[in-house]
């Protein structure tokens, strides 16, 4: 089987087993054999035992995504989690929130196009279109690279939708629930990741 080119994450759930699996057979449905062969990378650590699966459930969503070798199991850094431990006013489920930022730091190889979903979204049409947006980025050396996402005022930054459901006419940030970007990450915006990780453990904010 050839490198795929493209790549779908999302972090690991055994609570939401069942919405990893609808996840991956929607992707798997809708994009269809004329798209792009994406492969799959699947966030997890020994430390967060919502997302450590049996051998059992890696094999389920393996066979769901059409081929093993599709799928790969990135391991979070512990450094990094360890790190991410240390912001306050965490709520709960924010650090297993957290750990999609592994997908910045993580050489993707092969892949040169990354598209983030929670595992709790339905994908009901083709998305290649993402991916061409993604890739054009990447072949063209003159255009800035961008992360590509939805946005709204609460978004990665804030981390959660508070009160208003609805999308503001002028949106600030992205939401996190969904984004997309070419391979490799510049180390300026990794180490402006970073920074912001360290101001807000440093100003306890």
């Amino acid at each position: 089987m050839a490198p795929p080119l493209c790549a779908y994450a999302f972090t690991a759930s055994r609570n939401w087993l069942v919405g990893v699996l609808t996840l991956v057979s929607s992707l798997q449905s809708s994009n269809g054999p004329q798209s792009p062969l994406c492969g799959y990378r699947i966030l997890w650590h020994p430390e967060l035992a919502d997302t450590v699966f049996t051998p059992g459930e890696r094999e389920l969503v393996e066979t769901v995504a059409g081929h093993p070798k599709r799928v790969q199991w990135v391991r979070v850094n512990s450094t990094r989690l360890q790190q991410y431990q240390r912001l306050p006013y965490m709520r709960e489920g924010a650090l297993q929130s957290l750990v999609k930022l592994e997908l910045f730091f993580t050489p993707h190889t092969e892949a040169r196009s990354i598209v983030f979903l929670d595992v709790d979204m339905l994908v009901m049409h083709n998305l290649t279109f993402v991916h061409s947006a993604v890739l054009a980025d990447w072949r063209n050396t003159e255009t800035p690279w961008r992360l590509h996402g939805s946005q709204n005022d609460y978004g990665i930054m804030g981390g959660w939708v508070h009160s208003r459901e609805t999308t503001p006419r002028n949106p600030k940030h992205i939401n996190c629930g969904f984004f997309a970007f070419a391979t490799p990450v510049p180390a300026s915006f990794i180490a402006a990741v970073e920074g912001r990780i360290a101001e807000r453990i440093n100003k306890n904010i």
